[in-house]
């Protein structure tokens, strides 16, 4: 499985025209989502009241945090893990795995599992997506 990310823009856009001087663009949104919903904050900052039940992470930066483990940044602890996903308590080499990517700050803890993403346009980064586990 893989979850389709998507740009949407509310309101008329007219990003990337000249405007003679004096001139605004008419007021509209860009909005990141996927089939779960809206993105609000791609790149949570607790620090800031900015995180949602769904981000995105970068699979390069997941493969950091495995490599050299959590990292301090900005005030918070980012970090990764892998848990085998066994429901029937037997671990073998063909058991697949669950992502969890967490921030920790003094404030509190944040979890989300991650899944395999694309972009709908086939551009970008490489990404998982975040969800808040239910």
């Amino acid at each position: 499985m893989s979850v389709e990310l998507r740009f949407t823009v509310e309101g008329e856009c007219t990003c990337g025209t000249p405007y003679a001087p004096g001139e605004e663009p008419p007021p509209h949104w860009h909005h990141l989502e996927c089939d779960w919903g809206r993105i609000e904050h791609p790149m949570p900052r607790p620090d800031r009241g900015e995180v949602g039940h769904l981000m995105l992470i970068t699979r390069s930066y997941v493969g950091e945090l495995f490599q050299h483990g959590p990292r301090l940044r900005q005030g918070r602890i980012e970090s990764v893990d892998a848990v085998p996903d066994a429901p029937d308590g037997e671990i073998t080499d063909d058991t697949p795995l669950r992502l969890y990517a967490y921030i920790d700050t003094p404030e509190g803890r944040w979890t989300w599992e991650l899944f395999d993403a694309h972009w709908a346009n086939g551009k970008g980064p490489d990404v998982y997506i975040g969800r808040w586990p239910d």
